[in-house]
């Protein structure tokens, strides 16, 4: 793994984008919250920011994304919904652990996604 300066690297990711959306989605009442744990002030306990959330949007594979417990993960989200955009989880690891998902950039060679996202 080569060393990054992470907030300089994070400004530059699309994971950016999609934090400063989070911001002017607000406005409409959704609520977003940002893990990253090598940005300070996005650091702590993946667990206890996951806790509650309706989904999860993987936007970067840091190795600790990777070796999370997916179980946990799902059990711990009011919602187990997963939008994995970096290809860190295998299809047949996110249904063991109960996951809704999609995954983004795979094309027709993968399983089709778990289920379609529809507002309830």
């Amino acid at each position: 793994m080569r060393a990054l300066e992470p907030l300089a690297v994070f400004r530059l990711t699309s994971g950016m984008k999609l934090f400063q959306g989070g911001l002017e989605l607000s406005s409409v009442g959704i609520k977003s919250r940002v893990h990253d744990p090598f940005v300070e002030g996005m650091r702590g306990d993946v667990y206890e920011v996951i806790a509650g959330v309706d989904c999860a949007i993987l936007m970067v594979k840091h190795s600790q994304y990777r070796q999370l417990d997916l179980g946990r993960t799902a059990t711990a989200m009011a919602r187990p919904l997963l939008v994995d955009a970096r290809h860190a989880f295998s299809v047949d690891d996110l249904q063991r652990a109960g996951f809704r998902f999609m995954l983004l950039g795979r094309g027709k060679r993968e399983p089709q996604p778990s289920a379609v996202v529809t507002q309830d």
